[in-house]
């Protein structure tokens, strides 16, 4: 589905014989990417979602605001929902025009209850509130200490030194030493 002031565009055009094709060729990259995160969080996870808890930090469009408008929360979470993966989020303005948009997502009060037995935790919006996460304690709710980070909000070295499996978006992920998972 296309964004409302896009296909107004895009329908604009047409209708005046002047097709605005970078308009589509950038909805179709756009789309193409969210594609690419949802690939990416299926293969962190081994390739099944079935039955898989999925912490989500983030749903409106950008942070700071409870625009939920294109929100690649919009696209992605209903299809790892239709993969079976069980949705918490946390969106500390924008959980309210989320709860009508994406109803089949739990939507948490906190951070902490959203991370709170989560195979994974995905981050979908670059809130500021993010960079202060205790992540060496949040860990230790988790069932797997794996953060699959979309916005590229932290340092992949300073993750693995907390024994986090971390992913970022566009970013070569490093291995973690089996022993220091552990540890």
């Amino acid at each position: 589905m296309l964004p409302e002031g896009f296909a107004r565009t895009i329908k604009t055009g047409n209708d005046f014989g002047s097709p605005v094709e970078i308009v589509e060729t950038v909805i179709r990259a756009n789309e193409r990417h969210k594609q690419l995160m949802v690939r990416k969080i299926r293969s962190a996870l081994g390739g099944s979602l079935e039955g898989r808890r999925l912490g989500v930090l983030g749903l409106a469009f950008k942070a700071n605001t409870d625009d939920m408008r294109d929100a690649p929360s919009l696209t992605i979470l209903p299809q790892l929902i239709a993969d079976g993966a069980s949705i918490h989020a946390y969106d500390p303005i924008a959980a309210a025009q989320a709860r009508t948009m994406l109803p089949d997502v739990s939507l948490s009060d906190s951070i902490e209850a959203t991370v709170a037995g989560s195979d994974a935790v995905i981050i979908l919006t670059e809130w500021s509130s993010f960079h202060s996460i205790d992540w060496p304690s949040m860990v230790l709710s988790m069932r797997r200490p794996l953060v699959i980070d979309l916005r590229n909000m932290y340092d992949p070295e300073e993750m693995e030194e907390r024994g986090i499996e971390y992913l970022p978006l566009g970013r070569r992920p490093r291995k973690i030493p089996m022993e220091a998972a552990a540890e």
